[in-house]
């Protein structure tokens, strides 16, 4: 009996703690290429979702294969919506999201993104 109850209550806090703590990895994310901020190069900043695209706060990129940074080299200056596989830390945007594939990107206007973010409180 105390075995059962042990083994219920490890079972619950597990699933629990799972709960709240996000996955580090996604299929889906805003990614913002601009050629003319530096002369260092190209600048590439990334949010996870609508919601953080919306605050204006950003994370940096990491390119996981050398084919994905050869596609986005290749696509001119924009902003947009990207599905493919993708990892970050979680709740820490200061970490880059790593990028290590792309299944497809399309363009997205960001005013008419803007509309799209909901009202802050």
């Amino acid at each position: 009996m105390k075995t059962l109850l042990a083994t219920l209550a490890l079972t619950l806090s597990a699933s629990a703690f799972s709960a709240k703590v996000p996955s580090a990895a996604f299929t889906e994310t805003y990614i913002k290429k601009n050629s003319n901020v530096t002369d260092t190069g190209v600048n590439y900043t990334t949010n996870r979702t609508l919601q953080s695209w919306c605050t204006g706060m950003a994370s940096p990129v990491a390119f996981g294969t050398y084919e994905v940074a050869e596609k986005f080299d290749s696509m001119t200056d924009g902003l947009y919506r990207c599905d493919g596989k993708f990892a970050q830390v979680p709740n820490e945007r200061q970490n880059p999201i790593t990028i290590f594939a792309i299944n497809g990107c399309s363009e997205v206007n960001p005013a008419e993104l803007k509309s799209e973010c909901p009202p802050i409180k």
